[in-house]
């Protein structure tokens, strides 16, 4: 797994890399895939909501 923020953005690219689920993907995409989505909102929902604590602490520098 791997976070990036995009410089000189409150953006982030989260990447998961060669994932492979251990059961079949037509049961996976009807149960685990629901887990790992909510898990996702939420991280998503944690970032926005401390937004501000990352502009704070790692204040954007305008491109010179």
């Amino acid at each position: 797994m791997e976070f990036r923020k995009i410089p000189h953005t409150n953006q982030c690219i989260v990447a998961v890399h060669d994932y492979v689920p251990a059961m079949p993907w037509y049961f996976y995409q009807y149960t685990q895939a629901f887990i790992h989505l909510w898990i996702m909102n939420r991280f998503k929902a944690h970032l926005e909501k401390d937004q501000w604590t990352l502009r704070e602490s790692y204040p954007l520098q305008p491109e010179s």
